[in-house]
């Protein structure tokens, strides 16, 4: 009588696009993330792309040690919306949007059922993030995000034939 009663419920939950709700959920905890966490070093990443803007040089003048991927967007988007706080964090919500995308597409080539894709975008999203100082709004989160786009990019190249070298040069420039 009870599993009778709860066909609605079955229903109700099979009509759920499960993988787009978990994607939804990371993007939310994200944002959360992005704008709830500050850590000790909170603007350093603006501090150099400031520093770089009044033409001080990365590698000599600042004794900048690593690639300069990361400092010049941040130089990029504070050319573009500004030095507010708010506008600071344009650039994580937009690497937090790609990489829960890229996540969510990827799952999108799985034979796995709907509530299954939705953990596995669940469990890819937090085993990512876990890292003690992983944050949207550094390197760690752009470099995970351009990972996802080369194994997005990856998957397109098995699938279309007449695509193949401009995907070839767009693997070669996000991995470059």
């Amino acid at each position: 009588n009870i599993s009778r009663n709860m066909g609605w419920l079955k229903r109700f939950f099979a009509t759920i696009n499960w993988p787009i709700w978990a994607a939804f959920f990371c993007f939310v905890f994200g944002l959360a993330l992005i704008f709830q966490v500050h850590g000790a070093g909170d603007g350093t990443w603006t501090m150099y792309a400031k520093l770089f803007l009044s033409g001080k040089k990365l590698y000599c003048d600042l004794h900048f040690i690593q690639q300069p991927l990361y400092v010049l967007l941040t130089a990029y988007s504070l050319l573009i919306f500004g030095h507010s706080w708010l506008a600071s964090k344009i650039l994580a919500v937009l690497t937090l949007s790609l990489f829960v995308f890229f996540m969510w597409f990827i799952s999108q080539f799985s034979n796995l059922s709907l509530p299954k894709r939705a953990v596995l975008i669940l469990f890819f999203f937090f085993t990512g993030i876990h890292f003690i100082a992983f944050r949207f709004d550094d390197y760690h989160g752009l470099s995970f995000m351009l990972i996802l786009a080369d194994i997005v990019l990856l998957l397109k190249f098995r699938y279309n034939e007449l695509l193949q070298f401009r995907l070839a040069v767009l693997i070669g420039i996000v991995t470059g």
